[in-house]
């Protein structure tokens, strides 16, 4: 009788099936977020597909039980962080929404203010928007929050650093494509056109402002260091810019970590150029052709063009 109820419950067969249902499952839960709260018993179950493969291996003592438990349980844990990836792109889809909200229609309330300009900060609609966006991100984190660290074979998974590790692939993703396509220059504004230059950098600060202000005002409900996650996500874009980069002077080719690919999101810039590499490149051949055209005052230590402006 055990032996039947061993058989019919074995989940080793949908070791390739279950990939099918990624789809299905996070299209339920991009409709209804509690149902995160229902993967547990099947990632538990999932910990079965392990049966097989070690049955044996068990049965005779072998030293490589552990290499091949680890294997198999990095494995699941895959699966499951790719299950659970639609949340935090669903919680970056309605982020932007946010930044716009935050950037374009709702103004920041000053430390002081006159009682009759109160009601121009006011932006009843935009507000209720923003209170249901928030809503809606902040049931896209229930689910996941509520989940208790699940033993997946020798490997535990914690469901919030799943996220925080979702967020910053999202966040990463989103600055890299900001800063790319923020530095393309034309072939007129490649020669050095500081005007150019300063209107490029302050369309990107708009940008960045808005899409910190949004992860800022939404760091509480997520329970996550918003501002941390933003200062390492940008300084680890611009160094890996500044890294190809170099080593592109060298000619050397860049091998990304596999490991730390799964963890970070690694920026794949297409080319603008026979030249071009990264933003950062085309940014300081951009300086490099303004300074060329100006000379740099020491006493004043400011740099000046032809026209001494």
């Amino acid at each position: 009788m055990l032996i039947n109820i061993s058989s019919i419950s074995d989940f080793s067969y949908a070791w390739k099936a279950i990939e099918d249902f990624i789809p299905l499952i996070q299209t339920e839960i991009s409709k209804r977020p509690n149902t995160v709260l229902l993967l547990k018993t099947v990632f538990l179950k999932l910990a079965s597909i392990m049966n097989v493969p070690l049955k044996r291996i068990i049965e005779y003592n072998s030293e490589d039980m552990r290499s091949v438990a680890k294997y198999y349980s990095g494995e699941l844990v895959k699966f499951v962080k790719r299950t659970l990836s639609i949340i935090p792109t669903n919680i970056f889809q309605k982020l932007e929404e946010i930044s716009v909200l935050l950037t374009m229609n709702i103004k920041e309330m000053e430390t002081k203010m006159l009682k009759e300009t109160l009601k121009d900060f006011s932006c009843y609609e935009d507000r209720y928007v923003l209170a249901k966006r928030t809503h809606e991100i902040s049931m896209l984190t229930e689910g996941m929050l509520v989940l208790d660290k699940t033993l997946m074979g020798v490997i535990e998974i914690d469901p919030k650093e799943i996220l925080v590790d979702g967020l910053r692939k999202e966040l990463g993703k989103t600055l890299a494509k900001m800063l790319h396509e923020g530095f393309i220059f034309s072939r007129k504004s490649m020669m050095g056109d500081v005007e150019t230059l300063e209107s490029k950098f302050q369309m990107l600060k708009d940008k960045f402002t808005g899409l910190k202000r949004s992860l800022e005002y939404i760091q509480d409900f997520l329970n996550i260091q918003g501002e941390q996650i933003w200062r390492e996500e940008l300084t680890r874009i611009i160094n890996f810019a500044v890294e190809k980069e170099a080593i592109n002077l060298v000619n050397k080719k860049y091998q990304p970590d596999l490991d730390y690919q799964d963890k970070f999101y690694i920026p794949t810039f297409i080319p603008i150029d026979a030249n071009d590499f990264t933003f950062m490149g085309r940014l300081l051949r951009n300086i490099n052709d303004s300074l060329g055209k100006g000379f740099y005052l020491d006493s004043l230590s400011s740099w000046y063009d032809h026209q001494g402006q």
